[in-house]
């Protein structure tokens, strides 16, 4: 089963708001997975892009959420360390998303949220990109490496918009996506 959420846009609200929407709006979807003929238990989280970003926050603080996740596939957001990004040259978009304070950045950022008791990822991240997520994707991964988890990413030579457009197509990429859904399932199965 699917269920596609929407979220508050910019400039109604912050990067750490939408995410509080779309938590609600998978709190919903568990409550009635069941009537529906799905699983509570077996939720997969995905997003591109800031919707990617929405996800890793989720998946890195599954307490905003108040359900058990199964896993997450967060295509490519380029902003997992939002304080790090703000500290760079970054494109202005980030600053009307991530505000202005410190304590906001911190909060809204999956990286510092994160804990041993975050929702297993894999963060898919566009090669071609001049801002390089798979720099950032590296960067998160070998964190959550050093507090003995494992994230699993996964470089992809598509562009930003490739990456959301040839999802489900037959390939490698699709195949990866594809087996890390269906491990993360099995997983939560037992």
């Amino acid at each position: 089963m699917l269920v596609s959420v929407n979220y508050r846009l910019l400039p109604e609200a912050t990067a750490y708001e939408q995410a509080t929407d779309v938590a609600e709006a998978v709190r919903q979807i568990a409550d009635r997975a069941s009537a529906w003929g799905g699983d509570p238990g077996a939720m997969i989280l995905m997003g591109h892009s800031a919707g990617g970003h929405i996800a890793a926050l989720l998946a890195a603080r599954p307490e905003m959420v108040g359900r058990p996740l199964a896993g997450a596939v967060i295509l490519d957001t380029a902003v997992l360390d939002v304080e790090a990004v703000l500290t760079r040259r970054h494109p202005r978009l980030y600053d009307e998303a991530f505000g202005a304070d410190p304590d906001d950045w911190h909060r809204a950022s999956p990286s510092r949220q994160w804990t041993p008791a975050a929702t297993p990822m894999l963060v898919v991240c566009s090669t071609r990109r001049p801002d390089h997520p798979c720099e950032e994707a590296g960067a998160f991964a070998r964190m959550t490496a050093g507090a003995g988890r494992r994230t699993v990413t996964l470089p992809v030579d598509l562009t930003h918009r490739e990456v959301n457009d040839t999802l489900g197509l037959a390939g490698d990429y699709t195949r990866t996506v594809d087996d890390f859904i269906v491990e993360r399932l099995a997983g939560s199965a037992r």
